[in-house]
């Protein structure tokens, strides 16, 4: 027989407060339990009704195993898409012959970004025109306008420059903090709903310059924080640099996305509390 849960009671707020107070034995109270991420953000660790609200619905992507090529060149590319990058990110130089670098790439079924904010302009007009005159529209130019989001900056600080500086796409380096990084992400798609914008995440400085494979444990909750948070794209540590860490943070993208079966549902951490009480919280900040 099917068991019907409107049998058992329903604990309120105040119970439990006091089986948590029970519980602490006088070392904290219960109210006094809060997640905090940063002076002035901070949320209560119990669920109640009144301190929640629907978020509005945000249309997130599938997102996208990255690779970044630094030190570019046609091969660091093919090798990047052969270990499965679905995704590039490319720091462009101004002595960069365009045509030659795109030998045997197939522009259309990758989701291409080009750096090419320290180029000058004519490098700039050059990389549009082939881009346009082969028919490859969606190519993303971060010089058409780019919020570069540090990991050293606070959360508010990042919330409020997204607020403040709308632009076409967001360059987030990934905090340490799991929960409100998700939360942080969903906060910027739910603030840019009306006007869509591309959120690529990638790993701060510190990370991506590592060759230390302890930091291997971190990378992996970066991205997965980027993967439950609906960024467009996650990149690893770059090619150019140590490219067996640029594989293994590839690699650890695919895990996710084929063994987790995150990257299979829009938006999986929506309905839990935390994560949702985290988001209002920062779309709310001023």
């Amino acid at each position: 027989m099917p068991v019907s849960f409107s049998e058992f009671k329903k604990p309120s707020l105040s119970d439990w407060k006091d089986k948590a107070n029970a519980d602490l034995k006088g070392k904290m109270i219960a109210d006094d339990m809060v997640y905090k991420v940063e002076p002035g953000l901070q949320i209560p660790v119990f669920l109640n009704q009144e301190n929640t609200k629907s978020n509005p619905s945000m249309a997130l992507s599938v997102s996208k195993a990255g690779a970044v090529i630094s030190d570019i060149s046609n091969d660091k590319v093919l090798n990047a898409l052969e270990q499965g990058a679905q995704a590039l990110l490319i720091k462009w130089c101004d002595d960069t012959p365009i045509a030659p670098f795109f030998d045997q790439v197939i522009i259309d079924i990758i989701y291409l970004t080009i750096d090419d904010r320290y180029c000058n302009n004519e490098t700039i007009s050059a990389l549009k025109h082939f881009m346009a005159s082969n028919g490859h529209e969606n190519v993303v130019f971060l010089s058409d306008g780019v919020n570069i989001l540090l990991a050293d900056d606070t959360i508010t600080k990042r919330i409020q420059f997204v607020k403040s500086n709308p632009q076409k796409t967001v360059l987030l380096e990934l905090k340490a903090d799991f929960l409100a990084q998700i939360a942080e992400l969903r906060a910027i798609r739910a603030l840019t709903h009306a006007n869509p914008i591309k959120i690529l995440a990638t790993l701060d400085s510190i990370l991506s310059s590592s060759a230390d494979r302890q930091s291997l444990i971190a990378i992996n909750y970066a991205m997965m924080s980027a993967y439950l948070g609906g960024a467009d794209a996650v990149f690893g540590c770059p090619y150019g640099g140590d490219d067996s860490m640029a594989r293994l943070t590839l690699n650890i993208q695919h895990i996710l996305q084929l063994e987790s079966a995150i990257s299979d549902v829009i938006d999986p951490l929506a309905g839990a509390y935390l994560v949702e009480k985290l988001t209002d919280e920062m779309i709310g900040l001023h």
